[in-house]
């Protein structure tokens, strides 16, 4: 991919509890005409992990990524904050 953020994509399988979740939430249609992949990208010069999904044939399921590569998809993004939460310091410096 020329010009893409993406420092690392792989694609994964999602374990029975993932599967599970997922087919309640949108079907399992759509859990079998899916790849889904941990990707790490650039964001402000950041690494970030996360992972995308997109579809494709069921016959198509295990092939790389490189089958949709070009095409557009509609895409939604869902961001949500980490386990780290920033340090705040509540008391003001001595001032002397």
């Amino acid at each position: 991919m020329t010009g893409s953020l993406f420092i690392n994509r792989e694609i994964i399988e999602l374990n029975e509890t993932q599967t599970k979740m997922l087919i309640s939430g949108w079907g399992k249609e759509v859990y079998q005409n899916s790849i889904v992949e941990k990707i790490t990208y650039l964001s402000d010069k950041l690494k970030v992990n996360g992972y995308i999904a997109y579809p494709c044939l069921p016959k198509h399921r295990h092939r790389q990524a490189k089958d949709n590569e070009g095409k557009k998809f509609p895409c939604i993004i869902w961001n949500r904050g980490g386990l780290l939460v920033p340090q705040v310091d509540l008391d003001p410096p001595d001032v002397l």
